[in-house]
């Protein structure tokens, strides 16, 4: 799921850079990859289900709690992702246009939340407090980056600038950040499953 996450979002950001051109064959794509995501959660989430209804101890009762969290994060991930697609298209369809200001600070936050899918990869086979504390900080600047960039729109529509156009370049921002919250909250559940693990090591 995560390599799902991942090449959508690199999806996404294909479709951004091409402002100019109709897109409509990748948009349809991502949509395809959209709906095998919901159907990976389910299968996932069924299988895990299944597993938890058996006799296991704490420890795996902890893993697999964290694991149902991890999935529907991602889920949850490629749903804003598709909104993301969605957004741009409308905006190719509208026929408004960012400025090459916009679009640099908008790849500027998009390089910010494409590190964290990154770490996300490797969560499952071990959580450092190093990759913790970055995966923090990453959130941290895509959240500042996002207040800096609507501080910047609202600046503009206060100045005259076309408020729809700034409207779409609010959400897409909003979005985003909410792409990166979904990839900490994955690596948080990553580290939780550790710590359960650990615990439950101890015991025995």
């Amino acid at each position: 799921m995560n390599d799902l996450t991942s090449r959508m979002f690199d999806g996404f950001v294909h479709v951004l850079n091409q402002p100019g051109v109709d897109l409509s064959t990748e948009v349809a794509a991502l949509k395809e990859m959209e709906d095998e995501c919901d159907e990976m959660l389910h299968d996932i989430t069924s299988y895990l289900i299944q597993c938890s209804s058996h006799e296991i101890g704490p420890g795996n009762a902890g893993r697999i709690t964290s694991m149902l969290r991890v999935v529907s994060e991602h889920e949850e991930a490629t749903d804003r992702i598709y909104r993301l697609v969605k957004i741009v298209q409308r905006k190719y369809e509208k026929g408004r246009d960012f400025t090459e200001d916009q679009h640099r600070e908008l790849n500027a936050i998009c390089t910010q939340v494409r590190a964290i899918p990154d770490m996300c990869s490797n969560s499952l086979s071990g959580i450092t407090g190093e990759m913790f504390d970055n995966a923090n900080q990453l959130e941290d600047r895509i959240d500042r980056l996002r207040k800096q960039h609507n501080k910047g729109a609202v600046r503009r529509m206060q100045s005259g600038a076309d408020v729809p156009t700034e409207m779409l370049y609010t959400e897409i921002n909003n979005h985003l950040e909410a792409v990166g919250n979904h990839a900490l909250n994955i690596i948080q559940a990553a580290e939780r499953s550790e710590e359960t693990g650990m615990g439950a090591r101890a015991d025995a």
